[in-house]
């Protein structure tokens, strides 16, 4: 099959030439007289070269590839002719990608070496964006596989399948298996650079519900993706679409989703080998995405038990009636602003949420006696993150650090805590969060003894105490911004329940 090129010139006699000479040497040729005209002649055809005039009347060379980038994410090498040559005009010709350039009157040898040099370059680059393809999906196929949270591996995946196809669009909607329809998010939706200023008004479109029967109606046993021109299913409003393609996701077992990957530009549009070249990423996102929607629900459940145990811990005592729930939405603040990642974060607040299971073991005479403790009840009040650490043992191997979080949570950043008196950094990062929240909302709370301290008398007593008693960095990262703290310490019980 011949290589195709654009010849772009006013003067009709010298298109003519050009014209005859590049088809004897095999290249087929679509010619244009100036820049509007180049315009109506590229949406309408694929090219693997332009070589256009740079003076014309009603569109020069430099506006016609001006205005050829600000519309097309993928444009073929360009090469300008003209008989006005400057320096400042070569300038601004290889600022916009112009491959070469060639002044008129040029001998024929000279044009058909600088097309062959140009066509071998862009073979070669070609040759290197397929190597960055593969490297791209070999990097995602390892990000993808090494997590296992739904939002991060949907990112992820629509990220990946937007860079390496150059696409316009592309959205990911999954199974909402409560409601029996497809839905996406923020996380799923990208947009190539030429439409970003338009990507909320966009997505606004793409947040349809898909019926789950309608999207399962779509694809037989044989069948994982369609390629359908112009229009896109589900979706209304969208204008100038060349091309959408619709993946089907799914496993052995399950149908996860539906990938939408849309063209807005006639020369970036997919063939079927392309499609099948993904096959290996969509499979891996497909079965890690089942991993992960599994994973989601065990999490649930176990928010919910936790949830549970948290409303029971403080149940016995009225005035600590949501105070584990409160630590575990103080200590979710830190961790968020200190960076932590969402795994991580999680770990937290679930060990935030049962840090005192161990007060379970303590009589509730000494638990809830409204007076000061005597030196023997203040020793049995000492033991219950011992106790919490023997209730939660069998469940080590897979809460280690929620473990930690109960049995260290009385540790002081001096050294002077319980139950094992560790300083500083030997105090697991997780256990000195908590640690800072825990006391926040001890200081700031009710109890049958004493009023609770004012948000910002319990601030002064952080302040007054890092270094000793708590991690400064903490301190001053739960102190930065107060709002979320105000409505932290504002809310009722029930609005505090975690969620997944």
């Amino acid at each position: 099959m011949n290589l195709k090129i654009l010849l772009i010139d006013d003067d009709e006699s010298l298109r003519d030439i050009i014209k005859d000479i590049l088809e004897m040497h095999n290249y087929d040729v679509i010619t244009a007289i100036d820049g509007l005209d180049a315009l109506n002649k590229f949406e309408a055809d694929n090219f693997d070269l332009i070589i256009t005039d740079l003076m014309m009347d009603r569109l020069n060379g430099i506006d016609f590839i001006k205005k050829l980038k600000s519309k097309y994410e993928n444009i073929p090498p360009i090469i300008l002719m003209t008989g006005y040559g400057s320096v400042e005009s070569a300038i601004e010709a290889f600022k916009l990608g112009v491959k070469d350039y060639i002044i008129k009157p040029f001998k024929v040898s000279l044009l058909l070496n600088i097309i062959s040099r140009v066509l071998k370059q862009a073979s070669l680059e070609r040759e290197n964006i397929h190597l960055k393809e593969i490297i791209s999906l070999y990097s995602a196929s390892e990000k993808i596989n090494n997590s296992i949270f739904v939002d991060e591996i949907g990112k992820t995946f629509v990220q990946s399948i937007r860079e390496i196809t150059k696409s316009s669009i592309v959205v990911l909607y999954l199974k909402d298996q409560d409601h029996n329809i497809l839905k996406t998010q923020e996380d799923f939706f990208m947009v190539s650079s030429k439409i970003i200023k338009d990507k909320e008004k966009i997505f606004n479109m793409f947040k349809v519900k898909i019926p789950l029967e309608l999207a399962l109606k779509m694809f037989n046993e044989n069948k994982n993706f369609y390629i359908i021109k112009k229009n896109i299913p589900f979706v209304e409003g969208l204008k100038d679409v060349f091309q959408t393609v619709i993946v089907q996701l799914k496993t052995a077992s399950n149908f996860i989703g539906l990938l939408f990957i849309i063209s807005l530009d006639y020369n970036v549009q997919l063939q079927e080998e392309k499609i099948k070249a993904l096959k290996i990423l969509i499979d891996e996102s497909s079965i890690a995405l089942e991993n992960a929607l599994l994973f989601q629900q065990q999490e649930e459940m176990f928010f919910q038990t936790l949830n549970s145990l948290a409303l029971t811990i403080d149940a016995k005592d009225k005035y600590t009636h949501g105070h584990s729930l409160k630590v575990s939405k103080y200590s979710e603040i830190i961790a968020k602003r200190l960076g932590i990642n969402e795994k991580i974060t999680i770990t937290i607040v679930e060990g935030a949420l049962i840090h005192d299971i161990g007060k379970i073991g303590i009589p509730d005479g000494i638990l809830l006696k409204p007076g000061k403790l005597t030196d023997y009840e203040e020793r049995i009040i000492r033991t219950h993150p011992v106790i919490g650490r023997n209730i939660l043992e069998p469940l080590k191997k897979n809460f280690g650090k929620i473990i930690d979080i109960t049995y260290h949570h009385h540790e002081r950043y001096d050294g002077k805590g319980y139950p094992e008196g560790l300083k500083g950094e030997e105090i697991p990062l997780e256990v000195r969060i908590v640690a800072v929240a825990d006391c926040f909302d001890a200081m700031t709370s009710d109890r049958a003894y004493r009023k609770g301290m004012s948000i910002e008398k319990g601030i002064k007593e952080l302040i007054k105490n890092k270094g000793s008693q708590f991690d400064p960095q903490i301190v001053d990262c739960f102190i930065e911004d107060i709002s979320e703290i105000k409505r932290i310490y504002y809310s009722k019980p029930e609005d505090l329940v975690s969620k997944f």
